[in-house]
Formats: structure tokens, sequence, C-alpha cells
């Protein structure tokens, strides 16, 4: 994630990095030309895991029962970051001249063995894969 995305927050201020978007723009502009969607791997696990002093686990698990987020850039709030992740991208995309492409969200999941085992948890995937 972090490797194609740059500035991801506030989500507004996403942009492609500049290691990706020499590759990104250009295919970007193709999908916003012939209409196709963008499919794109979220997985807000690696972005808590990378951030915890700055991100929630309610956040990132789709459990937070209260904005946590607000873009103040366009008032957007965010309840979860799936939503922020996204969003993100569509902002890198409008920065490389695509606005308008259509998202398909092709893989998401949390994991539930391996790395921190406070974190990658059965309860805490189901609770995502639910939640999602």
């Amino acid at each position: 994630w972090l490797i194609f995305l740059s500035n991801t927050y506030p989500p507004s201020q996403g942009s492609f990095s500049h290691q990706a978007a020499p590759i990104m723009g250009p295919i970007v502009q193709f999908l916003a030309s012939t209409g196709a969607p963008l499919m794109v791997n979220v997985y807000p696990y690696f972005s808590y895991v990378g951030n915890r002093q700055a991100i929630q686990l309610d956040y990132a698990l789709f459990t937070a029962n209260r904005v946590v987020v607000t873009d103040p850039n366009n008032g957007l709030a965010y309840t979860n970051l799936f939503d922020a992740m996204v969003d993100s991208v569509y902002s890198a995309m409008e920065r490389a001249g695509a606005a308008g492409v259509p998202i398909q969200v092709s893989e998401s999941g949390w994991p539930w063995a391996g790395g921190d085992p406070t974190v990658t948890t059965i309860g805490n995937a189901q609770t995502y894969n639910q939640n999602l």
C-alpha cells in the first residue's frame, strides 16, 4: 500500500508515490478513457500495525461507533479506516488526471495468525470480515 501511495492522511491528500506515479498515472488515465475500474487490494491491518500510535484498532476493524477522522479539506467523516484508504486512492487518481475512475476492491481481509498475536487473532479476523 505504502509503495504506491503517499500523503494518505487526510484522505483528500492521497497521491501516488514518486516511484509509482510514472506507472500508475498512465494506467489510471487509460482506465478513465475506457471506463474501466481500478482494482485495489485494501488491507487496513497493514496500515494499523504500521502506525498504531495514530490508528485505533476499532477504526481498523469497523467497530468504532463514532466519527474517528474528519477530513479538514472536504468535511468527509470516517468511522473506519477502510473507507479512508479507498478515498485516498480516489484522491490519488484525481491528482493523476483520472477523476471518476471507479474502484473495485479486489481483495481485503484481516490475518488470524502470524505477526503480533494480540492483533492477528481469529476474533479480529472474524470481526473485520463480518463488518466489511
